[in-house]
C-alpha cells in the first residue's frame, strides 16, 4: 500500500505530474515515531499542563467582573425570548419569530457555559500534581494504541493535529523524496521528515538525526 497524489492517481499527469509514492507502514511508522518522540513524553505532558494553568489563571483575572456581565446578558436575552414566546401563545408568531426563538435559545446556552467556565477555579498544586502523575501514566497506553492499532492510531491523529500532514515532492540530483510535515495542536510536530519514493529496488528512507 502506498500514499500517493488522489489527483494523478485518478485523473493522470494530464491534471497532475506528481506521481511520486511512498509505502504506507514506512510513512505510518514515521509520523507515528516522531509523535512519540515529541507529544508522547513527560515533558510535553508538563507543558501542556503549565500552559494549560497560565491560561487559566489568565482568564480568571480578566474576567472578576465575568459573571455579573454574563447574569446581565443572559437576562437580556432571556427578556426577548420571553417576548417571542408571548407572541408564540397568541397565536401571532411568523415563521422568522420561531427561528429567532432558536437563535436566542442557542444563545442563552452559551452564555451560560460560558459563566459555568469562568467560575471554575485554579487547581491547585496538590491536584495539578495528581493529574501531572496520572498523565505520564497514560502515556504507555497512547504510544501501545499508536502503535498496535493503526486505524485507530488515525482517528487519534485527526484530534491531535492541527490539520493534515502535509507531503512536499522534493528531488536530491537522481534522487526522489517526500518531505513530511505536520503540526499538533501543541506545536511543531514533523519539520521535516524526509522518506524516500517507493522505485523497483524498494523503499529507502532517510531519515534527520
Amino acid at each position: 500500500h502506498y500514499y500517493e497524489c488522489s489527483f494523478h492517481h485518478n485523473r493522470g499527469k494530464s491534471v497532475c505530474e506528481n506521481g511520486y509514492r511512498a509505502h504506507m507502514q514506512a510513512v505510518d511508522e514515521a509520523v507515528l515515531g516522531a509523535i512519540q518522540k515529541t507529544a508522547l513524553t513527560p515533558d510535553a505532558v508538563d507543558y501542556v499542563l503549565d500552559r494549560a494553568m497560565e491560561r487559566i489563571a489568565e482568564r480568571q483575572q480578566a474576567s472578576k467582573d465575568s459573571p455579573r456581565q454574563l447574569d446581565e446578558a443572559i437576562s437580556a436575552e432571556q427578556r426577548k425570548l420571553n417576548n417571542f414566546l408571548a407572541l408564540v401563545a397568541e397565536g401571532k408568531a411568523p415563521q422568522s419569530v420561531v427561528e429567532r426563538i432558536r437563535e436566542l435559545e442557542h444563545r442563552i446556552g452559551a452564555l451560560k457555559s460560558e459563566r459555568q467556565s469562568s467560575l471554575i477555579p485554579v487547581p491547585g498544586t496538590r491536584d495539578v500534581n495528581a493529574l501531572r502523575k496520572a498523565l505520564r501514566g497514560r502515556l504507555s497506553d497512547l504510544r501501545q494504541l499508536m502503535y498496535g492499532d493503526v486505524p485507530k492510531a488515525r482517528q487519534v491523529l485527526k484530534n491531535l493535529l492541527v490539520r493534515p500532514v502535509k507531503f512536499v515532492p522534493e528531488t536530491d540530483g537522481t534522487r526522489r523524496y517526500w518531505r513530511l510535515r505536520g503540526e499538533t495542536t501543541i506545536g511543531p510536530l514533523l519539520d521535516p521528515i524526509y522518506l524516500g519514493v517507493a522505485s523497483p529496488r524498494g523503499f529507502e528512507p532517510r531519515l534527520p538525526p
